[in-house]
């Protein structure tokens, strides 16, 4: 027998179809979701070959079999992939003349996925991001489609395309990861008291103007519509089109959210319009995860769009809480049904979610921007102490509004329901070539109480919030 002796890994991982399964869960469920990194199409050769490097067997499996509610490690993690990104000088390497496009791509993707993960994991620690030198430049810069789609001879003999032909998601997703920072930033400042709400006021329409450039700037094909969506389906890239989108609109309702606060007199008129912007926001975010939910290859199965998830249904909570327009609580119900079938789902595959539904211990007045509301926001992760229990929040929402629910304005809202159909189901003619799937049926008997209007809103929210952190 040899002195040394290194295991020969090659036979192992050809015919071992367990981690074979793993890795495939990792690009479908992970990959071009939460991060991009890999060229998919060249390593699912070196799997099959019993060549690919196992370090990275060993993580894709990791992340694709667990979900483990451990806050602490994944900023450890995020941190050290952070040093060890500088201490490889990864970025001076992507940017050295080479003749293997994939590799030098594969270190672009990686050095912009740890500053993603760093912008993230910064907020979840209710803390500033440590960004690292060139990051405005850790952009990759082969299309999405094609370095997605060809292989690594292809890539070399494909010419670049026009910047109005572009698919270049990845990349347009950077621009906001600056934003995102400072919509933190100022939501911590106005949580302290730093800053009066008057002056949040003066600060909120700058961030809303890069936010709508960044939009505008979008190439058309990139801007969010039903046929775009479909179109990068085709291509595989249905996750990556939603997950640019979700943050975009995620973003608009953290920047909105404080003018929820029910206000009254002067206050209610200048933070009225802003609130329906939170609103609005929030119904996009709803109908991108029920296309994530009801669409084969759209999924967005990760703990950070659960987070994302609870916000939204936070806002429409407001609005069956204070609204008195019966379209307006008609549509807060059935968004909330559509949020809470995509938690559902995604509370299956992580059970971090559960630690970032809290959004029922809150204070008398359930929407004050406090420090804990601020924290709830931004931290996606965080277990947050409770603010009061939830029998509190049951009687600050008041016996007043439950008066109100009288049998006629359940009738009229029941009206609503009838003539209204389904809210936001996809179009099933404009599906060739993809499939429906259906629905799960553990979320029927919530769907059943939010369609129940015998049910008041006070009672529904009060159901609402408790299913949240418990089912």
């Amino acid at each position: 027998m040899p002195l040394s002796w290194e295991p020969d890994f090659s036979e192992a991982l050809k015919t071992h179809e367990v981690l074979h399964e793993l890795v495939g869960l990792y690009f479908r469920h992970i990959h071009n979701i939460a991060h991009t990194m890999f060229h998919e199409p060249s390593f699912m050769h070196h799997m099959r070959e019993g060549t690919a490097s196992m370090k990275h067997v060993y993580g894709m499996c990791a992340l694709a079999a667990s979900g483990e509610v451990d806050h602490q490690r994944k900023h450890i993690y995020v941190g050290l992939a952070r040093l060890h990104a500088e201490a490889l000088s990864l970025w001076g390497s992507a940017t050295q003349s080479s003749s293997d496009a994939v590799i030098q791509e594969e270190y672009r993707r990686t050095c912009f996925s740890v500053r993603i993960a760093t912008h993230w994991s910064a907020s979840d620690m209710f803390m500033e991001p440590e960004d690292t030198c060139h990051s405005s430049e850790m952009v990759p810069e082969i299309d999405d489609v094609l370095f997605h789609t060809l292989t690594s001879a292809e890539l070399l003999r494909k010419p670049p395309l026009a910047p109005t032909f572009r698919c270049d998601m990845w990349a347009q997703m950077a621009r906001t990861l600056d934003i995102f920072t400072k919509i933190n930033g100022l939501l911590r400042q106005l949580s302290r008291g730093v800053i009066t709400l008057n002056d949040y006021c003066q600060e909120a329409p700058i961030l809303e103007d890069r936010l709508n450039q960044w939009y505008e700037n979008l190439p058309e094909h990139l801007t969010y519509s039903y046929d775009h969506l479909i179109f990068f389906l085709e291509r595989h890239l249905g996750r990556t089109f939603l997950s640019m989108h979700i943050g975009y609109y995620h973003f608009r309702q953290m920047l909105f959210f404080p003018f929820l606060k029910a206000g009254v007199g002067r206050e209610a008129t200048t933070t009225e319009p802003k609130a329906a912007k939170c609103n609005e926001s929030a119904a996009t975010v709803s109908e991108i995860l029920n296309y994530a939910t009801s669409l084969e290859n759209c999924e967005l199965d990760y703990f950070i769009y659960g987070h994302i998830a609870v916000v939204s249904s936070c806002v429409h909570l407001h609005s069956l809480l204070f609204s008195d327009d019966l379209s307006e609580l008609f549509m807060a119900r059935q968004r909330l049904i559509l949020n809470f079938k995509f938690l559902m789902r995604v509370k299956s595959y992580w059970p971090i979610v559960d630690s970032s539904n809290s959004c029922r211990n809150s204070m008398s007045d359930p929407f004050a921007l406090d420090n804990w509301m601020a924290r709830f926001l931004t931290e996606h992760s965080s277990c947050l102490a409770e603010r009061q229990t939830h029998d509190s929040l049951s009687s600050s929402f008041g016996v007043e509004r439950i008066s109100t629910q009288s049998a006629e304005y359940n009738a009229e809202l029941s009206g609503i329901a009838q003539s209204s159909g389904i809210l936001n189901t996809p179009n099933p003619g404009a599906l060739e070539g993809s499939q429906l799937k259906e629905p799960e049926n553990a979320w029927d008997g919530l769907s059943y109480l939010m369609n129940d209007q015998s049910i008041t809103n006070e009672a529904l929210a009060d159901n609402a919030i408790d299913w949240l952190l418990k089912e």
